[in-house]
């Protein structure tokens, strides 16, 4: 029996496991290595020598591997075709399970309800009417006002003009003392200064009087010599008696020029004692006015309650020493409150000051409600899980926006903003932490949805809403314009009306018109 030796040459390797090259990769490289192996080829006899062997000379040994690999190439080729027909017709068939199949579905009816968008913060209680009240003279403090047979406390309510406390008084007194005799004094030098000048114008009326009396005789004199120079014209006197009445008219003259002297001097002596009654009262003046500093300075010594209040802070005992330089007004506000004597505010009145940021403090105007959170209630309003009336029923004040900072601190770059509070003072205290909600932005009749009912294509917001097609419920993909977003919802201005259901749970498995099956539907 004849066989033939079809083993491929020693230097010809099985090929490996086939890679992704192309076939025009692998082509080039078959050529070559077939070219170099058939140059090498030499007949093989068989491994048993009893066999018969007859060479075959003519036939290419290159041939069989050749078809080998053109078979593995086609093989690959095909496997490659039928995998991406098989992708393909996989996907046309989930598409048409998705389209066909009912997915269960969660659903929220779209209603129209009050909406508020927020910005919020920590803030601080401040009592709306404060005053720190300082001891300005240094000395051993000697009073504190008793309540109930003790000393002064803090939460003490006290009534305005009420004396809290006071310093040794000793030398203020005795200033006291001194600024109200030298008052006295100046006042009697007024006293003595118009009584001259009473005097002075008596005198001044008198000179007057014998001045006008002066001129009185002269015009009699003028008159009597007048008509003696007649009789004597006529010759019924004589010269001699003529000259007399012309003597006694000039005596009269004389008489007036001394009066009018008189008169001159009394006005001056009016005039003196003007002035001195003037110089007296500006004595008193400077006397009342430094009776008055002597005054403040002792009220120095004193803490009087400027009005009804409630004692705030109080850093003084009776027999403490206490100096002005106690109180440090450049150090921070804690340090201030720890120094002064005593600090009272009203209670019934708060207002609260909060730091914003630049960016929202752009959009808090003077007039908007704001809700005050108390320490151990923030953490459950700023958990996420509350809505707008949640934080409302939550918040232990409200109040609205008194004022708004136009500036922006260059430190912490923030806005300083100040909410007066309206409602709820007495669940607040002065000085305390406190979160603040200002509602920014709000409408009464919005259209919302809650946030897990929109779905974002390319960044803009879509919702899924439960259509009815051949008695089935479809869901039609819309695209929607948002509003005011608030803590849990967001309205809607364009796009669903108030009534329609939108998917909340298992939109994310959802294409515009796919079949679902509502299983839910949530207030």
């Amino acid at each position: 029996m004849k066989t033939e030796d079809t083993k491929l040459p020693r230097d010809v390797q099985q090929p490996e496991a086939v890679s992704e090259n192309t076939e025009e990769e692998i082509a080039p490289q078959l050529e070559e290595e077939v070219s170099e192996s058939s140059e090498d080829y030499q007949e093989k006899r068989p491994l048993w020598p009893d066999v018969p062997w007859t060479p075959i000379t003519k036939k290419n040994p290159w041939s069989f591997s050749l078809f080998l690999v053109v078979m593995v190439i086609a093989a690959l080729l095909g496997l490659k075709a039928i995998t991406i027909v098989r992708n393909r017709s996989n996907s046309e068939e989930t598409e048409t399970v998705a389209l066909e199949a009912q997915l269960p579905v969660k659903v929220v009816q779209v209603k129209t309800e009050p909406i508020q968008e927020w910005v919020f913060s920590d803030a601080e209680v401040r009592a709306s009417r404060f005053k720190h009240l300082i001891l300005d003279v240094a000395g051993t403090v000697t009073y504190i006002k008793d309540v109930n047979g003790r000393n002064l406390q803090e939460g003490d309510y006290v009534r305005g003009g009420e004396l809290l406390a006071k310093v040794d008084q000793r030398k203020s007194n005795q200033d006291l003392n001194v600024a109200k005799a030298q008052v006295f004094e100046a006042q009697q030098q007024v006293e003595t200064a118009k009584a001259s000048l009473r005097q002075a114008q008596n005198q001044l009326v008198q000179a007057e009087a014998e001045l006008k009396q002066a001129e009185t005789n002269r015009d009699f004199a003028a008159t009597d010599l007048k008509r003696y120079q007649e009789l004597y014209q006529e010759g019924a006197i004589q010269r001699r008696e003529v000259e007399v009445k012309a003597t006694d008219f000039k005596n009269t003259q004389t008489t007036i020029s001394a009066r009018e002297a008189a008169v001159q001097s009394a006005q001056d002596g009016v005039t003196s004692a003007d002035a001195q009654v003037k110089a007296a009262q500006s004595g008193v003046s400077s006397a009342i006015a430094q009776l008055g500093k002597t005054q403040v300075d002792r009220e120095d010594t004193e803490i009087i309650a400027p009005f009804n209040s409630q004692v705030a802070h109080l850093n003084i005992t009776e027999g403490d020493y206490w100096s002005p330089q106690r109180v440090q007004p450049s150090g921070d506000y804690q340090s201030i409150v720890e120094s002064v004597p005593i600090i009272v505010i009203d209670p019934s009145s708060f207002e609260i000051h909060v730091k914003l940021s630049a960016f929202q403090g752009i959009s808090v105007k003077p007039g908007q409600r704001a809700f005050v959170i108390l320490g151990q209630d923030q953490s459950k309003a700023s958990s996420g899980r509350v809505t707008s009336d949640d934080l409302m029923r939550l918040a232990a004040a409200r109040g609205r926006i008194k004022s708004v900072s136009p500036s922006v601190s260059p430190g912490e770059r923030s806005v300083e903003v100040k909410v007066q509070i309206t409602e709820g003072a007495t669940n607040l205290q002065d000085g305390s932490h406190v979160s603040v909600w200002i509602a920014v932005e709000e409408r009464n009749d919005a259209t919302v949805a809650p946030f897990n009912a929109f779905v974002f294509r390319d960044q803009i917001p879509h919702v899924f809403v439960i259509k009815e097609e051949d008695g089935k419920k479809v869901v039609e993909q819309r695209k929607v314009t948002p509003g005011i977003e608030g803590i849990s919802k967001r309205e809607i201005l364009q796009g669903v009306q108030p009534g329609e259901l939108l998917v909340t749970d298992g939109k994310n498995r959802l294409v515009d018109g796919a079949p679902v099956d509502v299983v839910e539907i949530n207030n």
